[in-house]
């Protein structure tokens, strides 16, 4: 089959996805942030309805990985060994720039000794700011793309449906019977929750399903998070908002599945938004900590929704500018 060069652009709706996703992920942070910096004080009436929404907002990552899928398993999609290389020193680069201006960003507030030897050990461990996690999954993810590929240009969409489905049950559903109890006997490690929603994105790009169906998995699935962290034990709500969890997966396919009919063109500054929603998802994370752990300010003080909605909007807008002007800096190719 004849290849062709396709990205983003070619698809109006991966753009909005991407921006939608990113600044659901910017109020993930904010909120997971907040219910640790001011665990001492604040109430649990409190905690519970920021812990419920943070998980309605667990949906963005996974997004994120199925317009990947989607776009990179696509057999129309050209992989060479060149561009492979390429993504991957993308990401490695701005794994090793910016854990070094986390280091010297904690290390100036006192809460690291050093910066160099404490900058290699969080590298090599993974043990920098918390969201960095997704920079080593992303090389992962592309380290094993080849393989991927292969799986989506030779099997049928019946038998990758199937693949799906086998790793849903050994990823989400067994392990639940396990945390509750029940010794099911073996299940695959929930790591490889992750590449599902590479496939799934190709999958449901590829053969998309009615907007109804996904608002409809979209308000059950969240309906269901939502009631279990108001009501259910902490850790049955954590257990049902992870990204293995088969609610967060169906919320995934929802959402997915409404955004792709947001079929409207994109416009310049959506355009831009999307090419620095990779470098927002960096740098936001130190408007959080600078506002609420370095400067203490409490959201939850003063007028508690407005002031997250505040936050967001001014994390999602500062991490914008910053990044737009780096991605200016010639032949710097870091976001």
């Amino acid at each position: 089959m004849h290849q062709t060069s396709i990205n983003h652009r070619d698809i109006p709706q991966f753009s909005y996805m991407r921006i939608i996703a990113c600044i659901a992920i910017v109020g993930l942070h904010s909120l997971f942030a907040s219910n640790v910096y001011f665990a001492d004080t604040i109430t649990q009436t409190q905690l519970t309805v920021s812990t419920a929404v943070e998980h309605m907002l667990m949906w963005a990552v996974p997004v994120f990985l199925m317009v990947t899928g989607a776009l990179q398993l696509n057999p129309q999609k050209t992989l060479s060994a060149s561009k492979l290389i390429k993504y991957i020193k993308r990401v490695a680069l701005a794994l090793v720039v910016f854990t070094l201006i986390f280091q010297i960003l904690d290390y100036s507030q006192g809460d690291q000794q050093t910066i160099i030897t404490g900058w290699l050990q969080n590298l090599f461990m993974g043990h920098s700011w918390a969201h960095m996690w997704y920079l080593y999954l992303l090389i992962g993810i592309y380290l094993m793309l080849p393989f991927y590929k292969i799986i989506t240009e030779h099997a049928s969409d019946r038998l990758l449906m199937y693949l799906i489905l086998l790793m849903i049950v050994f990823v989400s559903l067994l392990p639940i019977c396990d945390a509750k109890g029940i010794d099911c006997g073996f299940y695959i490690p929930t790591t490889v929750i992750y590449p599902i929603y590479l496939f799934l994105g190709y999958l449901l790009h590829k053969n998309r399903l009615s907007i109804e169906l996904g608002i409809g998995l979209f308000v059950a699935s969240s309906a269901l998070i939502i009631s279990l962290s108001l009501f259910a034990s902490s850790e049955t709500s954590q257990l049902f908002s992870e990204y293995a969890s088969i609610t967060v997966i169906a919320q995934s396919i929802g959402a997915f599945t409404i955004m792709q009919y947001l079929e409207k063109p994109v416009g310049r500054l959506m355009s831009s938004l999307d090419d620095c929603s990779f470098g927002i998802y960096l740098i936001h994370m130190i408007g959080v900590r600078a506002v609420m752990k370095w400067a203490g300010f409490d959201p939850y003080s003063n007028y508690p929704v407005l002031s997250f909605i505040g936050m967001v909007i001014a994390f999602f807008i500062g991490a914008y500018i910053i990044t737009y002007f780096i991605r200016k800096i010639p032949k710097l190719n870091l976001l």
